[in-house]
């Protein structure tokens, strides 16, 4: 659970999904039959500085990484 004062945190990210809170993007990977989350926390300076191209980062970082680990069945978030 993240604590955002003033508001409800969500809850944490579920195995087979993919979606985004805030400046966290989150998806989801199956390494060696095991679900798992990757998550992406991405500072408010820097979100203006990556604009559109943060979809594209987390996509690139997401794959690298499930390939490194031998992951398969990556889910992502839809473009926003």
């Amino acid at each position: 659970m993240v604590d955002v004062p003033g508001r409800r945190g969500p809850e944490p990210p579920a195995p087979g999904t993919a979606g985004r809170f805030g400046d966290v993007l989150h998806g989801s990977v199956t390494c060696p039959g095991q679900p798992a989350t990757l998550t992406m926390p991405v500072p408010f300076r820097y979100r203006s500085v990556l604009g559109a191209r943060l979809d594209g980062l987390f996509a690139a970082d997401a794959t690298d990484t499930a390939q490194r680990r031998g992951c398969t069945g990556v889910v992502l978030p839809a473009p926003e």
